[in-house]
This record gives structure tokens, C-alpha cells and sequence, in this order.
């Protein structure tokens, strides 16, 4: 017999786990990393859909999952790199379409790359506020800070991107002075 549970979150799969791929893909820069972003989103929607309040959107709610399970996954890369596992390759998302707006951006490098130099956390917010449309206090709630520290942090980022695409280019279009974020967290 087929639960409440089975059917929302098939349905939800169904309509949502491109724009959750998305997401995850602009917080992590790599193909296989988003898609186990994704399909570890539903698992622990489907594990955890007592606590969904069918009142509200199921976007927003999968939407949380993904951004924490993303920026737990950036954390985890970088542990990898600092122990001299490896570096994830940037791959960009195979299921990109010129129909649909922000995977058109994201299959830009240059944007990828500018993507690359934020904190996981304040990429995630970025991509919430730009790409989907979220306001300081959801994206706040999603990402379990203050709607004040998210229009702070959307701010130096924006700053932060102003000044990355302002630095003089390489033949090849990449800022000579690309870096990572400075708070550590990438």
C-alpha cells in the first residue's frame, strides 16, 4: 500500500528535483557532488516528513534540506583537499537547458567562477535571493541565521563579485586574482 509520505514526496521528486539540482550545483560547483546533494534531499525529506508542515510550500522546505546538505558537502571537500584527498572537478549540469534561466547561467565558467570565490553559505544565499526569489527572512529561516546577517552577507557578496569581475582578465576571460572566500568556510 502506497503512504501519504510515498506519494508527496514522489510528487514533490517529480516537480522539484531540478531546481533542488540547481541549487545544489551552485553551492558545490560539481556535477556528481550536486546530484548526491539531490538524492540525499529526498531521502531525508522522505525520512523526516513528519516534520513538514503541508501548510507551507514544499519548495521552501526542500529548499532548507538542500542548501544545508550542500554546505555541509563544500565543508567536507575542503576537509578532503586539506588532508590531500583531492580536488572536485567543476562539471558543469548535464540536464541545462537554454529554456530554463539560471542553468543558462550557470553553464557560463565565468560565473561558476565567480560562484567559486563565495563561502558555500553565502553562495547559498545568493542563489536563494537571486535564482529562486527568497526575501532575507526566508532565506534566513532556510539557511538558519538573521534576515540582518543575510542582507549583510547578499551585500558583501554582490560587493565582493563587483570587485572579482572589475579585476583585469586573462586571454581566457578568468580574473588574474581569483581566490576563495576569506571567512574560512571554502
Amino acid at each position: 500500500m502506497v503512504s501519504d509520505r510515498d506519494c508527496v514526496i514522489d510528487a514533490a521528486f517529480r516537480a522539484h528535483a531540478a531546481e533542488v539540482y540547481r541549487l545544489a550545483f551552485a553551492v558545490v560547483r560539481e556535477q556528481q557532488a550536486a546530484e548526491d546533494v539531490t538524492q540525499e534531499t529526498f531521502a531525508r525529506a522522505y525520512e523526516r516528513f513528519a516534520t513538514y508542515d503541508p501548510g507551507r510550500p514544499i519548495m521552501g522546505w526542500l529548499h532548507a534540506i538542500a542548501t544545508h546538505l550542500a554546505i555541509d558537502r563544500v565543508r567536507h571537500d575542503r576537509v578532503r583537499r586539506w588532508v590531500g584527498l583531492g580536488e572536485p572537478r567543476l562539471i558543469m549540469p548535464r540536464d541545462a537547458t537554454a529554456a530554463d534561466g539560471f542553468a543558462g547561467i550557470a553553464e557560463r565558467d565565468a560565473v561558476a567562477r565567480l560562484l567559486g570565490v563565495l563561502p558555500a553559505r553565502t553562495c547559498a544565499m545568493l542563489v536563494l535571493r537571486h535564482a529562486y526569489g527568497y526575501d532575507d527572512r526566508s532565506i534566513a529561516d532556510l539557511v538558519g541565521t538573521s534576515p540582518g546577517n543575510v542582507r549583510t552577507q547578499v551585500s558583501r557578496a554582490q560587493q565582493r563579485l563587483r570587485s572579482v569581475l572589475a579585476q583585469p582578465r586573462e586571454p581566457g576571460g578568468t580574473a588574474i586574482a581569483d581566490r576563495r572566500g576569506h571567512d574560512g568556510e571554502r
